[in-house]
């Protein structure tokens, strides 16, 4: 535990480690646990700030840690780091305005590793909290993300790092990123990082209405591709809700979309895909797999009730002068399926949206004779399915696809990709 404390001082030394070389002090950054006003406008000051860090015990307090016992390396940053080094610029921070890094970032212990974007904090499969140096930053347009400054990042084979929290998803790799494992942002039974922003208000999906206790289905959250309409009860009196409508390629990094619930208090609406940015200095090399499903729409219960509408897929990006999509690589942002409408019985729920290129089925065959869910948005049909229409529960619309953005020279090797991948604007 005492390892796990220093760890978190350092980290906390580090993540107020922030400099503008430029001469011109950016807006405060909160950092998770304080707001560093950054008034570094001497050149001079701010080279000490970030070389001025030490290689030995902090004054008073414990020996160094093992920088073997933790997969971050909390040694003295390399004093040859500055800022200046990202000779091509990152689309969405500014080197200069995110923390040193302590080291890599090196994920080998298989199993379930889990990072929270609104605490900051990292748990591994033991159960032990490690908090790797990041901030928080505005984005103009956009919400909040978290930005994780590290010198590499590796996810090995056999690991999955689950992405949570409010907030978007953003790692900094001052040299290169490995993914051989699973990062996922998807949402299903918690919603993944940056799921469901407020921007969705401007293009969301509709709730089913309600009329004589029947329900129209949800329509299906939109975002990379339209989500689909619920579908009508009670032969066309319960209207089914509105699909989402998709959008342009965003400039900021943001999550997917919900779907509208049912109608007579039916199915709930599933979230909306999280929203992940791998940024490398150097280059980003991915064999594994990376997830930002839609969550389904819940079946409708006892009755005669609309169906949920799915949630849309949600965002991946990458951004580095090389990245390569090897032929093993599967980076998915698919859309949920609608639920099922109920005709007294309950419905079934429809599928999360899947880690590979398929779509996800919406809910059907259950016990009820309510209207079928939608499916969900895919590579080859990235707008989600109209649910079905019922004389009394209708079905969810499915959400439709998200993004699957890369900037810099993109070499795929045979990769799956759901959606295609997007040149990044």
């Amino acid at each position: 535990m005492a390892r796990l404390a220093l760890f978190g001082l350092q980290a906390a030394l580090l993540t107020g480690c922030v400099f503008n070389t430029a001469g011109v002090a950016p807006s405060p950054v909160d950092t998770g646990d304080v707001t560093v006003p950054l008034d570094l406008d001497d050149a001079a000051t701010a080279e000490a700030a970030q070389h001025d860090l030490g290689d030995g015990p902090a004054p008073d307090g414990p020996p160094d840690r093992d920088p073997d016992a933790l997969p971050v390396d909390t040694g003295t940053p390399d004093v040859g780091l500055v800022c200046t080094d990202w000779s091509s610029k990152p689309k969405h921070f500014e080197p200069c305005q995110i923390p040193l890094p302590a080291g890599k970032l090196d994920l080998a212990t298989a199993g379930t590793w889990t990072y929270d974007t609104t605490a900051g904090t990292l748990v591994d499969p033991n159960k032990a909290t490690i908090t790797p140096p990041s901030v928080v930053l505005s984005q103009s347009g956009g919400p909040q993300i978290r930005v994780v400054s590290v010198t590499r990042l590796s996810v090995q084979k056999g690991v999955t790092l689950r992405v949570v929290g409010d907030r978007p998803l953003v790692v900094a790799a001052w040299t290169d990123i490995s993914v051989d494992g699973t990062v996922d942002v998807g949402s299903d039974s918690k919603d993944g990082a940056g799921a469901d922003p407020s921007d969705c208000a401007s293009h969301a999906a509709k709730d089913g209405s309600t009329d004589h206790n029947e329900g129209g289905g949800g329509g299906g959250g939109g975002f990379g591709g339209d989500g689909g309409d619920g579908g009508d009860g009670r032969s066309g009196s319960a209207n089914g809700g509105a699909k989402g409508a998709k959008i342009a390629p965003p400039t900021v990094v943001r999550g997917g979309c919900e779907g509208g619930r049912g109608g007579d208090s039916g199915g709930s609406g599933g979230s909306g895909g999280g929203a992940l940015q791998l940024s490398a200095r150097l280059a980003i090399t991915v064999a594994g797999t990376l997830h930002a499903g839609g969550e389904r729409g819940a079946g409708a219960g006892t009755g005669d009730k609309g169906g949920g509408g799915g949630g849309s897929g949600g965002y991946l990006g990458l951004d580095a002068p090389s990245v390569t999509l090897e032929s093993t690589a599967i980076l998915a942002a698919n859309g949920g399926g609608g639920g099922e409408g109920s005709s007294g019985l309950s419905g079934k729920s429809g599928e999360h949206g899947l880690a590979q290129a398929q779509a996800a089925d919406g809910g059907s065959g259950g016990t009820s004779s309510g209207g079928d869910g939608g499916d969900g948005g895919w590579r080859d049909g990235p707008n989600g399915q109209n649910g079905k229409q019922d004389s009394d529960g209708g079905g969810g619309g499915g959400g439709g696809v998200g993004f699957v953005l890369v900037h810099g020279k993109l070499d795929n090797q045979g990769a799956t990709t759901s959606p295609n991948t997007t040149a990044g604007p």
